[in-house]
């Protein structure tokens, strides 16, 4: 995980993490680019919903490795769409160009 993108998580608003985490989950569960997803990443994604931590830093982090994997663009979209800001995806923007995506 980047300090960019553990930084943007810093920085969302409490109230504003269980929307972020669900329309994430949501645009992970429908998107055709699943393959660029590591098995392990989409495990631990499950193993947090199951314990209803998506909303939690980890959970959101891991949420935000998978979607700008599968979706770089759509998952700037939906931070837009519910934080309503441009810094806010101006900084994963940021996140996203040091995003070291492994196999």
């Amino acid at each position: 995980m980047t300090s960019g993108i553990r930084k943007f998580i810093g920085m969302i608003p409490q109230d504003h993490r269980e929307p972020v985490s669900t329309a994430l989950l949501d645009l992970l569960l429908k998107t055709k680019q699943s393959k660029a997803v590591p098995a392990r990443e989409a495990k631990m994604v499950l193993h947090l919903m199951m314990h209803d931590l998506l909303a939690t830093e980890m959970g959101l982090e891991t949420l935000f490795n998978c979607a700008l994997r599968a979706e770089p663009t759509k998952t700037l979209d939906v931070i837009g769409d519910i934080l309503g800001g441009v810094m806010a995806a101006e900084e994963i923007a940021k996140a996203l160009t040091t995003l070291t995506v492994s196999a």
